[in-house]
């Protein structure tokens, strides 16, 4: 491998590389090993894992659509019934020397990524490429979580290999729809992977650059903090134990619980006292609800309003009705005897 990366004059660099297995129905051809940008590598990594919408920006630069057209998924135009297996996307996050060879069991294609990334920022790719194939369910969670997770066969399509044991385990489990990534520990200085958008549960896309490290405070958009639910303005939390620490749990009145897939959000109770009977409300159940009082006061009023219209109504046209015939003939005839 190092020999190959001095022909190619890449050996004084940190180089990444990107092995495919493809499958039989949908092989690429095996060829030398091509030399992407990181942007370039990133598209490829994104169409594989049917993300590409998120990395729109650089889809009309020539180069990457070469890369795509190269490595990218090959996607037939005529649906068929039966499921077609996601691939799997796997980091391998150790000595990439001693677990590089693993990879190359069968038919494969590869290509190699210079300047590479620091692992750092490969970690991070693999966390924002998860949340964007799984918005719903990620979105919310912060990097620690992500990272934890994707450590785990709880990611999904998405893993972080942590040695060759765990490489092995996962060349073995998913044969031949895995693509593995093995890059060097210390990056090349500038090498980044460009700006791309992220999902968010309410507010739309939001930008995304991912070229610093993983768990800084002031990284990425990506924190803990939490974020609007999904129904009536709840805060969500990615765990119950955050929920718990930033709501008090609850302030004592409620308790957290999921309320969405990769939500947990407080639940409010009412607190009984002798006969009368308080309701709390808020994000963190920490204001009194009043909501039953006002809709009394307010039905209340408006019944009263009705009746006063109703009652005024009624000796408006009682005055407007004429007076009967008789009481103007007497008056008349008292008129004619006072004259004679």
């Amino acid at each position: 491998m190092h020999a190959l990366l001095c022909l190619l004059g890449l050996c004084g660099l940190a180089v990444g590389h990107v092995h495919i297995l493809n499958s039989p129905e949908s092989s690429h051809d095996v060829t030398a090993p091509s030399t992407l940008s990181p942007v370039a590598a990133r598209l490829v990594l994104a169409h594989r894992a049917g993300v590409e919408s998120y990395h729109r920006s650089e889809l009309s630069n020539p180069d990457v659509l070469d890369a795509i057209n190269t490595f990218g998924e090959r996607r037939s135009v005529v649906q068929t019934s039966k499921p077609k297996k996601k691939k799997m996307l796997v980091l391998a996050d150790g000595d990439s020397n001693s677990v590089a060879d693993n990879s190359l069991h069968g038919e494969s294609s590869s290509f190699m990524i210079s300047p590479a990334p620091s692992i750092e920022q490969v970690r991070n790719l693999w966390v924002d490429l998860a949340k964007q194939a799984h918005p719903n369910i990620y979105s919310l969670a912060s990097d620690d979580e992500m990272l934890r997770t994707l450590s785990s066969t709880k990611g999904g399509e998405f893993l972080i290999a942590n040695g060759s044991a765990a490489l092995d385990s996962a060349l073995r489990k998913f044969k031949d729809r895995i693509i593995t990534l093995y890059m060097p520990e210390k990056g090349a200085t500038g090498a980044d992977w460009g700006t791309y958008d992220m999902p968010r549960l309410h507010d739309g896309l939001r930008k995304r650059k991912r070229d610093q490290d993983p768990l800084a405070p002031a990284a990425t958009g990506s924190s803990s903090a939490p974020h609007k639910g999904p129904s009536h303005g709840s805060l969500c939390f990615a765990s119950i134990e955050a929920c718990e620490k930033d709501t008090g749990s609850c302030s004592g009145h409620g308790n957290c619980i999921q309320s969405a897939p990769g939500c947990f959000a407080c639940k409010c109770a009412a607190k009984k006292d002798g006969k009368r009977t308080t309701y709390w409300a808020g994000t963190k159940c920490d204001k009194v609800d009043v909501s039953v009082q006002f809709w009394l006061i307010a039905l209340f009023t408006v019944g009263l309003i009705g009746v006063i219209s109703f009652a005024i109504g009624e000796v408006y046209a009682l005055g407007n009705e004429k007076l009967p015939s008789v009481i103007g003939a007497g008056v008349a005839g008292i008129g004619a005897r006072a004259r004679s």
